[in-house]
């Protein structure tokens, strides 16, 4: 390929017909500094990397399902382009013959910069829930990281070539090593989700993408946060209750139903059956759902407690989303 077809800059073209000292490094470090500027240019003119916008995250589920899949996809990119620095494909300081590899070099360093800024579009323009908006300002932060060590990169070594140049002679051959330091760290992140977790920020809509196992876990901790010693059950052979609470001396069996229909009366067969093996003083049925009329005649000949969707959802906004003074 002819110098003409490489789509070079004037400072570029200038680097390749004055071959200055250490000319190599510093077209490598020009077109880089170049295919930044044409990236920034793309997106300040409206450049959409996405497609289709998302649905809004409303749901703590939601929200981690989502944060994995973006870090998946940042540390993708951070291992692709740590490999393309760290091979031994390109070394700049035998290319004097081959122009054209040092500019495929370059840009293809600058491509990362381009998935990065579109990683961070993607993110910023994600709809979530006022929540959440810590999180995602932390977890767009990640691509700053990539994105601002390419921008520095190519300045920095321009500077090194200066450096190198004005230095006294040593009467040996002046070479740079090419290092491409990128850190980022999601601690940030998993300190902010560990306050929103602590914070209690639950809805019912969080309810209802749980799991069953999640749910178990999310009552044995609200009961906790009532002042109980509690115990999840095994999932296997947990005859019929999922939790166990005990509190001055009274310990409360609960069986758990995370649904998305209707709860009948299988459920409270199971706990009465339930308080009878582990010789509970209360038993319980909870849903994030309604009972069917059958199974709260059946609890109320039995004397169990039943939690419908309404009373979950007046506990966890007490227990989990109230702020105190």
């Amino acid at each position: 390929m002819t110098i003409e077809k490489l789509g070079l800059t004037t400072k570029a073209l200038q680097i390749v017909t004055e071959k200055p000292r250490l000319w190599e490094y510093r077209l490598f470090a020009q077109v880089i500094i170049d295919e930044i500027e044409t990236v920034n240019r793309l997106f300040q003119r409206g450049h959409n990397a996405q497609t289709v916008i998302p649905d809004k995250i409303s749901a703590l589920p939601d929200l981690i399902d989502w944060l994995s899949k973006k870090n998946k996809e940042i540390l993708v990119i951070l291992n692709q382009l740590t490999d393309l620095v760290n091979s031994n494909t390109y070394e700049i300081s035998s290319m004097s013959e081959n122009i054209g590899g040092i500019v495929e070099y370059s840009r293809k360093i600058v491509v990362f910069y381009y998935q990065a800024i579109a990683w961070s579009q993607i993110v910023q323009n994600t709809p979530v829930d006022s929540r959440y908006e810590e999180i995602r300002r932390e977890i767009d932060a990640l691509s700053k990281g990539i994105s601002t060590s390419i921008e520095q990169f190519g300045h920095e070594l321009l500077k090194q070539i200066n450096d190198a140049i004005n230095s006294p002679s040593t009467g040996k051959p002046r070479t740079l090593t090419i290092t491409l330091e990128v850190e980022i760290s999601t601690d940030r992140i998993h300190s902010a989700l560990e306050r929103l977790t602590q914070e209690g920020e639950y809805t019912i809509d969080d309810i209802d993408l749980m799991t069953g196992q999640e749910f178990e876990n999310f009552i044995a901790e609200l009961f906790s946060r009532l002042g109980y010693e509690t115990e999840v059950t095994k999932a296997s052979g947990d005859q019929g209750i999922d939790v166990i609470a005990l509190k001055n001396g009274v310990k409360i069996g609960i069986q758990t139903k995370c649904y998305s229909g209707t709860i009948g009366n299988r459920a409270i067969q199971e706990a009465v059956a339930g308080k009878n093996y582990y010789r509970l003083d209360k038993a319980m049925v909870i849903t994030n759902n309604h009972f069917t009329e059958s199974a709260q005649q059946l609890a109320r000949a039995n004397s169990i407690v039943l939690w419908d969707r309404n009373t979950l959802k007046e506990k966890i906004n007490n227990i989990f989303n109230s702020n105190p003074d």
